[in-house]
């Protein structure tokens, strides 16, 4: 898949003769959305974009913004599920061929529906718009998939809305997923994304207090702006160099030997690997129980060996 950044300081509504490394497109199928977590209906969506683009032998292309709006309109960073290279790796398994960057700033916020259609038209030329059923755009949101049909004539191309997917009963969203983790429900956040939820990030040194107890632990650095699930132990798995090792993790304060702020500890199950500055996969299976205070050191050993033994059994018949 192509990424384009589409920060590329041009104005094409007035320059028209743009060299190709400018990225403007003859002909193209779009999808527009911010896909953070790449759920599955996301993919759906996506999909659909690739197949049209391959039917109609152009370009298909996701149209996202590299930070969250919300950043830009709260001014403080929105907590997000995936970092933008998660988010990209996820968008080029679907098959569309192209990402276009469209940097969301000052400008872009105060942009009306209209004038951002018609900027986005003549980027793209697009055949084919793919759009959720709840998707919306320009200033405060008055666009909407009813709006892009309405101009649909004008502009040439056809619009494709996809359904809400439910699962279990439960609308798919990336606000939804949010409330399942934040409630520890790993495993029906992870039925929506139609992958397990992981924290990606480099392997850095703790204080080493894991060791001493016979459970060494492995601390992940953790990006400013990562939605974070409930506080708690978790059976999990890390992916290391493409492989898969059962683990358990324990992420938040560590009210009974204090880390001194917020850490995200990982304990491979019956391996012992050097793992100091690699970068790893978090995968959360499933939520063993919240962070609490033990009486002293003995107490929290006995309960890691417990929430060890437990995670083992989960991740087996898993």
């Amino acid at each position: 898949m192509k990424v384009i950044d589409g920060s590329i300081k041009y104005d094409p509504l007035k320059d028209m003769h743009m060299a190709d490394r400018e990225k403007l497109y003859d002909l193209s199928v779009i999808a527009l959305g911010m896909f953070d977590g790449v759920h599955i209906g996301h993919r759906e969506l996506l999909k659909k974009c690739a197949r049209l683009g391959r039917r109609e032998r152009v370009a298909s292309v996701c149209v996202t913004f590299p930070t969250h709006p919300q950043t830009v309109l709260s001014g403080k960073p929105a907590l997000t599920l995936q970092s933008l290279n998660q988010r990209l790796s996820c968008i080029a398994r679907t098959g569309v061929t192209d990402a276009y960057l469209y940097p969301f700033d000052e400008k872009t916020a105060h942009m009306g529906a209209l004038p951002y259609l018609r900027r986005l038209a003549h980027i793209f030329r697009p055949l084919h718009i793919v759009v959720g059923y709840n998707y919306t755009f320009g200033r405060g949101g008055e666009g909407t998939p009813d709006m892009l049909t309405e101009y649909a004539p004008r502009f040439g191309y056809r619009v494709h809305v996809i359904d809400d997917r439910t699962v279990d009963g439960m609308s798919v969203s990336a606000t939804g997923i949010k409330r399942l983790l934040s409630a520890g429900d790993a495993e029906m956040a992870s039925k929506m994304l139609g992958r397990p939820f992981e924290i990606c990030g480099k392997i850095v040194a703790g204080k080493g207090e894991g060791r001493t107890m016979g459970f060494p632990t492995a601390n992940v650095r953790l990006r400013a702006d990562q939605f974070l699930p409930r506080f708690g132990v978790y059976a999990a798995r890390a992916v290391v160099d493409g492989i898969s090792h059962p683990a358990v993790l324990n992420l938040g304060l560590h009210p009974t030997l204090p880390e001194g702020g917020l850490t995200l500890e990982v304990n491979l199950l019956g391996e012992r690997l050097e793992l100091y500055g690699r970068e790893a996969k978090i995968q959360f299976d499933s939520f063993l129980r919240p962070e609490r205070k033990f009486a002293d050191k003995a107490e929290l050993e006995a309960q890691i060996a417990e929430d060890a033994a437990k995670a083992s059994v989960i991740l087996q018949n898993a």
